[in-house]
């Protein structure tokens, strides 16, 4: 009887030790997964934070970009000598970010990489940085018939420039016998040519009329350069006269001024030209 006692004893121990070592495994168990999984929603939601915060860091960085805004009553100050429907065309380009094309051309006036038109358009594009890009179209000896009968008036008209300034050839034209009236017809023409190409456009090219540098004691070519600004007055351009600012052509103190041969100006013809355009684009 005793033996039988202690062998059910021995029993009841045995299944009492093999349920209590399958009840601590399965605790164990859930207890491991419970941890490892407490582990991956951590790391996930220091993801997701990390995320959110990326884009939120990102959005504002935009956001500073977009309310970047030009400065609209300084532009207009500096482009105050400017006719009306050249600062109109400037504003929205510069608010939408597009840049507003100046294109400068003429003869072999313009200058090389010291000439007046270089000058120009460096002074320019740090004055008016990011806003107006000026681009320069010299064809040297070539008359205002030769500028658009060739490719020369399709390159200028190709950049679909916003405002020009013109310097219509005029030094050329006299010793190539090209009339006055001949010459008035080419300026014409080419300023058709550039609204054509900006027919979708609600604003026209606006051209700016100046003659090529003075020569010494010439007699046709300052009535020329007369009737040139009269053109510009009654077809409604405005026309720059820096002769204005020049020494009297009638005296030899011109000739420091150009080089020999006249046909283009000396390095104190270009900085004089330069000075008086300067003053006007950019109102000081």
């Amino acid at each position: 009887m005793r033996s039988l006692v202690t062998t059910g004893a021995v029993i009841v121990c045995v299944v009492f030790l093999v349920l209590g070592n399958f009840y601590w495994k399965e605790k164990t168990d859930i207890s491991s997964f419970a941890k490892h999984e407490n582990v991956e929603n951590t790391v996930g939601e220091v993801d997701k934070q990390s995320d959110e915060k990326t884009k939120d860091e990102a959005d504002e960085s935009d956001g500073d970009t977009s309310e970047e805004e030009v400065d609209v009553e300084t532009l207009l100050s500096k482009a105050a000598n400017w006719p009306e429907d050249a600062r109109n065309a400037l504003v929205p380009a510069a608010e939408d970010g597009e840049e507003f094309v100046l294109a400068i051309v003429g003869s072999q006036s313009l200058g090389g990489d010291e000439g007046w038109a270089s000058m120009l358009e460096e002074a320019l594009e740090e004055e008016y940085a990011g806003i107006i890009d000026v681009q320069i179209f010299k064809y040297e000896g070539a008359t205002s018939q030769e500028f658009v009968d060739g490719e020369y008036m399709e390159e200028v008209v190709a950049s679909t420039p916003d405002f020009v300034l013109l310097e219509p050839f005029p030094l050329n034209d006299n010793s190539g016998w090209i009339s006055v009236e001949m010459n008035q017809e080419n300026i014409e023409t080419f300023v058709d040519a550039l609204n054509e190409a900006r027919a979708e456009d609600a604003q026209e090219a606006v051209v700016l009329l100046q003659p090529a540098h003075p020569i010494y004691n010439a007699t046709g070519y300052p009535r020329q350069i007369d009737q040139l600004q009269e053109f510009a007055a009654s077809e409604g351009f405005e026309y720059l006269d820096h002769w204005s600012d020049w020494p009297d052509h009638a005296s030899e103190e011109i000739l420091d001024y150009l080089e020999e041969g006249q046909s283009a100006p000396s390095e104190a013809g270009h900085q004089v030209w330069f000075e008086y355009l300067l003053e006007y684009f950019v109102k000081k």
